[in-house]
């Protein structure tokens, strides 16, 4: 049984379908798993974060701020040594429009050791992933307890 060129051709043709439909599969399968991946980073990464200020673990916790263009200055951690967290509740996380960026509103309970005064902080932060070393940073400052313990006039 011989084909005829108008098969063949058809043929051709079909297969080049199939195996364009399966490249882009595969792109895509690849995509999701590159989402995946930053997505599961990013959930590592504030939820380290949120555990490190938590248990007063600033030193710690200020290895995840990296300014973008080095625009801010480094966190001073001594201003950080009078205070104790009591509470810190991540809110909404918003992923930006190319999902290399996130929005996290995070409120901290706080007080400072000596007058042991609650406080509240709404830390607003700017996450946002360095494609080269495959990993989140706070590109915002981090909380300012002593502004944020100040009366409200």
């Amino acid at each position: 049984m011989t084909l005829t060129r108008a098969h063949s051709t058809g043929l051709v043709g079909v297969c080049l379908v199939l195996a364009v439909l399966l490249n882009v599969g595969g792109c895509a399968s690849a995509k999701n798993r590159a989402d995946d991946q930053r997505n599961m980073a990013l959930t590592k990464a504030t939820e380290n974060y949120r555990k490190l200020i938590r248990w007063g673990y600033f030193e710690e916790a200020s290895r995840y701020f990296k300014a973008r263009n080095d625009e801010l200055p480094a966190p001073d951690l001594a201003t950080f040594a009078p205070w104790t967290v009591t509470g810190y509740d991540m809110g909404e996380v918003r992923l930006g429009d190319t999902a290399n960026e996130a929005r996290i509103l995070a409120r901290i309970d706080f007080y400072r050791k000596d007058t042991r005064i609650v406080s509240s902080v709404r830390d607003e932060q700017l996450w946002w992933y360095d494609t080269t070393q495959k990993s989140w940073f706070l590109g915002t400052p981090m909380p300012d307890f002593a502004k944020a313990a100040q009366p409200s006039r």
